[in-house]
């Protein structure tokens, strides 16, 4: 185990020491299947399709594959990074997640701010979190004024 610093986040990274082809290509369709299904824990917190998997549990998959397949391979990789960093962001500043409010998203973006994150990730902010709200099920939390911010985080990055 490694650990490296992500954004001021230090994270705990498994370092494969078998560089097979084969044991290459494993570890790369691993790390697909958890980005495919990166919205798997948010979905229990959307009130409609729980009812449903309750109703009929062997849906799962479809429901998983269905919500994957809305958004590009790239889409949803791009967007499960955001949503990691957000997640852990929330985590280390007591905000909740996935039910995270206005004020988080506003400090989120401010910190990109300050850390001078490249506009690349700074353009994922706002699709990656509508996307897990709309999964959820729930209004958004981002607001005109975070908008706002979102647009001079943005154009300070690309400066």
């Amino acid at each position: 185990m490694e650990y490296i610093d992500d954004m001021g986040v230090q994270l705990a990274v498994e370092v494969a020491e078998d560089v097979r082809p084969e044991a290459v290509e494993a570890t790369a369709a691993a790390a697909a299947d958890q980005e495919t299904h990166m919205l798997a824990p948010a979905l229990y917190n959307n009130h409609h399709l729980s009812s449903v998997l309750q109703a009929d549990p062997t849906l799962q998959a479809s429901m998983q594959a269905c919500l994957s397949a809305a958004k590009s391979k790239g889409t949803v990789k791009n967007y499960s990074v955001t949503l990691r960093r957000f997640e852990s962001f929330c985590h280390l500043h007591g905000h909740q997640y996935p039910h995270f409010t206005s004020e988080a998203i506003t400090q989120f973006i401010l910190q990109q701010d300050t850390r001078q994150t490249r506009a690349a990730f700074i353009c994922t902010i706002r699709p990656a979190l509508t996307y897990l709200e709309k999964a959820m099920n729930r209004p958004t939390a981002f607001t005109p004024t975070i908008g706002l911010l979102l647009e001079g985080v943005k154009r300070r990055a690309r400066a």
